[in-house]
C-alpha cells in the first residue's frame, strides 16, 4: 500500500493529487486495520457462545441414551420425559405429567426400613389370610327341599314321562324326592329297564319348566350371606350338576358357593358318604367337628353321619320326623345358619357384604 503512495507522489506533478492520493490511501489503510478487530470479535463470540452450549450440554444429566426425535426435542426413555429448547441456549425439563408436591417419585427405591416394613405387612396379611381361611367352617347344603322347593316341577316332569300309564300322587313322588331318579321310577312302579326309559323324556320336560316350576325358600339369601362370612359353602345334591348350577344361577346365588357337587360327579349317592367327601377334597382342610351336612331328607342324614361330620336337618322340605336322626333341627336354613353362627361365637353384624360386589 506504502509503494503505491509513493509510486503515485513522485509519478504527479500536482500537489492537489498528490494530496488526494495519500488521503485515499490512509483511508484504505485505516479500513484494512478497522476491519481486523471486526472479525477477530466475530471468532471470539462464536468460540465463547459454542462453550456456553458445551457448559449448558454438561449440566444436563441424561440417565439413559437418548432418542432424538427432532433437532428442537429430545426424548428421555427413562422417564418419559423431554427436553425442549425454550431459546437458542436454554433447556427446560417437560414431564408428561405433573407429579404432587407429597407424591413419591416414580423411581425412588424404599430404604431398608421401608422394605422391611414391607416385607412384615406382608408376611402378616398373609399370616392371617390362611388362619382365617383354615379357621373358617365348612356348611355343605343339599338343594331341593333345603334351599329351594322345586316339588312342583318335579311332580310334572314324572307325570309326563310316565306317558300316561299310570299317574303316582304328588306325596309319592315328594317322598322320594333325594334319590337318583332311576331309584325313583323304581320305587313307583317301573322295573329297572323300563325306568332307564323314563330318565330321557323327564329331563326333556323338566328343562323346559324347572326354573319357572322352582322357588327359593324365605330368608335363603340372608342365610348365604351370613354363612359366606364364616364359612365354606358347598352344595351336595343328586340332582345333575348342570341344572343345579343353573338355578343357583338364576337366582343369584351360584356365587356363594365353592364347590357344587351333582349326580354325575359320584359313583355313589347319597346316603353314602362320597359325595361329601369329595366336596371336602375341593376345600380347606377342616376339623370334623367344623363341618356341617344340611339337609331336607334321611338321605342327606345319613351321607353326614357316614362321613362323620354333623347332621341337620330343616323341616322346611320334603322328610319327615328325622328329629332323632339328626344332631339338630330347625325350621329353616336360616335359622340353622344362625345356630352354628352363635354356637362358633362369631360376630357377623359387624361384617358389611354386597352381593353385588361378588357378581
Amino acid at each position: 500500500m506504502f509503494k503505491w503512495l509513493r509510486k503515485h507522489s513522485i509519478e504527479s506533478n500536482n500537489d492537489h493529487d498528490t494530496q488526494q492520493y495519500r488521503e485515499q490511501a490512509k483511508h484504505n489503510v485505516q479500513h484494512s486495520i478497522d476491519s481486523a478487530p471486526t472479525e477477530k470479535s466475530t471468532l471470539t463470540t462464536h468460540v465463547t457462545s459454542s462453550q456456553d452450549q458445551k457448559k449448558s450440554s454438561d449440566s444436563i444429566e441424561l440417565r439413559e441414551d437418548p432418542s432424538f426425535i427432532s433437532e428442537s426435542k429430545i426424548e428421555l426413555k427413562a422417564e418419559s420425559k423431554h427436553l425442549a429448547y425454550n431459546d437458542e441456549k436454554h433447556f427446560e425439563v417437560k414431564p408428561d405429567k405433573k407429579t404432587q408436591p407429597n407424591e413419591p417419585s416414580p423411581l425412588q427405591k424404599p430404604n431398608n426400613q421401608t422394605k422391611s416394613n414391607l416385607i412384615e405387612n406382608s408376611q402378616d396379611i398373609v399370616a392371617k389370610d390362611e388362619l382365617l381361611e383354615h379357621e373358617k367352617h365348612i356348611l355343605l347344603f343339599d338343594l331341593d327341599g333345603t334351599l329351594f322347593d322345586s316339588l312342583e316341577g318335579i311332580y310334572h316332569s314324572f307325570c309326563y314321562a310316565c306317558e300316561g300309564d299310570f299317574l303316582p300322587s304328588i306325596e309319592e313322588v315328594r317322598a322320594l324326592i333325594g334319590l337318583p331318579l332311576e331309584t325313583m321310577f323304581e320305587r313307583i312302579g317301573y322295573t329297572p329297564s323300563e325306568a332307564r326309559k323314563r330318565i330321557i323324556p323327564y329331563k326333556n320336560y323338566y328343562r323346559q319348566i324347572y326354573l319357572k316350576e322352582t322357588k327359593m325358600f324365605p330368608k335363603v339369601i340372608e342365610a348365604l350371606i351370613m354363612a359366606h362370612n364364616f364359612a365354606h359353602l358347598g352344595i351336595i345334591t343328586t340332582k345333575t350338576g348342570q341344572y343345579s348350577r343353573a338355578i343357583l344361577q338364576h337366582f343369584d346365588v351360584l356365587k356363594f358357593f365353592q364347590v357344587v357337587i351333582g349326580s354325575e360327579d359320584v359313583q355313589h349317592h347319597k346316603p353314602h358318604p362320597e359325595p361329601i367327601l369329595k366336596a371336602l377334597s375341593f376345600l380347606p382342610i377342616t376339623p370334623k367337628d367344623k363341618v356341617y351336612m344340611i339337609g331336607d331328607t334321611i338321605y342327606d342324614l345319613k351321607a353326614a353321619k357316614n362321613a362323620n361330620v354333623n347332621a341337620l336337618w330343616v323341616r322346611c322340605g320334603y322328610g319327615v320326623e328325622l328329629d332323632e336322626e339328626a344332631d339338630e333341627s330347625f325350621d329353616s336354613v336360616y335359622e340353622a345358619v344362625c345356630a352354628i353362627r352363635d354356637k362358633a361365637n362369631i360376630n357377623t353384624e359387624s361384617i358389611n357384604y354386597n352381593p353385588s360386589d361378588s357378581r
